[in-house]
């Protein structure tokens, strides 16, 4: 184990240069596992765009079911599922890009085999076993701009959803909270 002794104000600093873990641990000579864990010790977040997207579309929504009244609980880093809303699973799942083409949309992949962080690993994502819905965030200029309250039985490999459209496929589910009800009014 490295027992490295490093200055943690360098370490805020140079990663709030934009430094990422693998970088950061090269850069101070460190394990990626001491980086990681100086890091949670500063409660500094990732530096990886797709992370920071995830975690801030799961934090607005979260936000606004609690302004809506539904119970939301966060679960931690690693859980098959983001949020547990009126005891409903919610695997929350953010865009900020928007493509191009045919209008504005949003594009969603949900593969069943995902690789680790840094593609060393491959592991089995059972979306229905994890989850009861998908929560389809769209994001503009870090502010929430819709949702897709989508049950999991609607997953498909990709998703993609069109805000401005009348056609959009997902239409329906758009703001769809009412399916987050607690789960023992909509099941008896």
């Amino acid at each position: 184990m490295n027992h490295k002794n490093i200055d943690l104000s360098q370490l805020a600093a140079a990663h709030a240069r934009g430094l990422k873990d693998n970088e950061l641990a090269q850069h101070f000579g460190l394990s990626l596992s001491s980086i990681k864990r100086r890091k949670k010790a500063l409660n500094l977040g990732s530096n990886h765009q797709p992370n920071s997207t995830g975690t801030l579309g799961e934090r607005l929504v979260a936000e606004h079911l609690v302004t809506l009244g539904l119970t939301v609980h966060v679960m931690p880093p690693g859980s098959p599922y983001d949020l547990l809303v009126n005891g409903w699973r919610v695997d929350v799942k953010t865009s900020a890009t928007s493509r191009h083409g045919e209008g504005r949309h949003f594009r969603y992949v949900l593969p069943e085999v995902r690789p680790s962080f840094h593609g060393q690993h491959l592991y089995a994502k059972d979306y229905a076993a994890d989850a009861n819905f998908l929560l389809l965030v769209v994001l503009q200029n870090e502010r929430l701009s819709a949702a897709y309250v989508v049950p999991v039985a609607e997953r498909q490999a990709s998703l993609t959803v069109h805000p401005e459209s009348p056609f959009c496929p997902l239409a329906p589910y758009r703001s769809a909270w009412h399916l987050l009800t607690p789960a023992q009014q909509r099941t008896g």
